[in-house]
């Protein structure tokens, strides 16, 4: 349960009747506290028995519904005449319908209640009755009070702050239905890169790094891995290390080379001796696209 005041005004205070109608059903156990802000008096407070209700009553929407008899207007108030007790009360919201002419279709707030059948609603509308309509009252809830605000001076336009009790429910939802940050899963991943997307590592996307041999995994090593043959300690804490590097020369003079614009097939006088993997250097062929002229070896793809 959490407590909430009423800010949105749905209320009418009659301190002659020691009444007040709030435009919302509101079950008695909820009810806490009501405040008359603009004399500072607690004129309701559910623990203390001299500040109760001597009557408590909730209405549903249209649950009070009069078939009316005549109606008549002034151009400032309109009475309305029904053929059995209405049952309102001022501060009630009405909804007037079914009525000819079309012009007493209204809706407002109950002003005058003087007898069982007939009341008041403050309206400019103006003209003659001749048949139909239907009074019904939004819902509400009404509350007679023990205090008599009358005897306190308390006036029908002093500001009331209404408080209540409200549920806040709370609901945790199974994991399969959250995904690994607690975020609710709102839809079914269309395809495995939505699912990859949403759930996975992703180690090319976040700020996580995956290394190989200490280099970020998707760079290309253009030579071979070298090999550290000994490491020495200098002065003043100076290493050296020292690395073994062959180079390997192929002496042989391409024959034919056959490009499709992705590879390239080299064909040799002699025995080239290469493998899969390697990096060569090429020089010398015509035309000169085919050369290695960039200084970045290419690597061996395929020894048919």
């Amino acid at each position: 349960m959490a407590r909430k005041i009423l800010l949105d005004g749905g209320y009418a205070f009659n301190p002659s009747t020691k009444q007040v109608v709030l435009r919302r059903i509101v079950p008695k156990e909820r009810l806490v506290l009501i405040t008359n802000v603009t004399q500072n008096k607690v004129i309701y407070n559910f623990s203390d028995t001299s500040l109760l209700a001597s009557a408590y009553a909730t209405y549903g929407d249209n649950q009070l519904t009069t078939a009316i008899s005549t109606i008549s207007g002034t151009g400032s108030v309109v009475t309305v005449t029904t053929t059995a007790a209405h049952n309102l009360i001022p501060g009630m919201l009405v909804t007037l319908s079914g009525v000819t002419p079309a012009s007493f279709n209204i809706v407002g707030t109950v002003v005058t209640a003087a007898t069982t059948t007939t009341f008041t609603i403050a309206s400019t509308v103006n003209g003659t009755y001749t048949s139909g309509g239907i009074v019904q009252a939004g819902e509400s809830t009404v509350i007679t009070l023990n205090f008599n605000p009358a005897t306190a001076g308390m006036l029908t336009t002093d500001s009331l702050q209404v408080t209540i009790d409200e549920y806040a429910e709370r609901i945790k939802p199974d994991e399969t239905y959250t995904d690994p940050v607690n975020k609710m899963r709102v839809s079914t991943p269309q395809s495995m890169m939505d699912t990859d997307f949403e759930y996975g590592k992703q180690d090319t996307k976040w700020e996580t790094q995956t290394l190989t041999n200490h280099r970020p995994f998707a760079s290309q090593l253009l030579f071979n891995a070298l090999t550290v043959s000994g490491l020495t300690t200098g002065a003043a804490g100076t290493r050296t290390i020292t690395t073994t590097l062959t180079n390997t020369t192929v002496a042989t003079v391409a024959t034919g080379v056959q490009g499709n614009g992705t590879t390239a097939m080299y064909k040799t006088a002699t025995a080239h001796g290469l493998t899969v993997g390697q990096y060569v250097t090429i020089t010398g062929v015509t035309p000169n696209s085919y050369n290695t002229n960039s200084g970045v070896p290419l690597q061996v793809r395929e020894v048919p």
